[in-house]
């Protein structure tokens, strides 16, 4: 991935970070998941399961979980899996 790609997905990341935060309305849940979808879209694809899961909450208006799915793209990019999907 080129360095200005890494920045991007660098900057995606850490305002998922800040959008999904648990003291965050739906609004910003709902901004969190559009990103975190356009961030699994430009690393690792939409086959994704994490891309289900964000399609689901935003469907189905469930900004809770639209923030838990936001929040579930960042863990792997912090290295708390030991393969990061992004």
């Amino acid at each position: 991935m080129a360095v200005n790609e890494d920045t991007a997905i660098k900057a995606g990341i850490d305002c998922i970070r800040h959008l999904a935060g648990e003291r965050q309305g739906a609004s910003d849940y709902f901004k969190a998941a559009s990103l975190a979808q356009s961030v699994i879209h430009d690393t690792i694809g939409g086959s994704h399961p994490i891309m289900a899961a964000l399609k689901y909450a935003l469907e189905s208006g469930d900004w809770p979980r639209a923030g838990a799915a936001s929040r579930a793209v960042i863990a792997p990019y912090d290295g708390a899996l030991s393969k990061a999907p992004v």
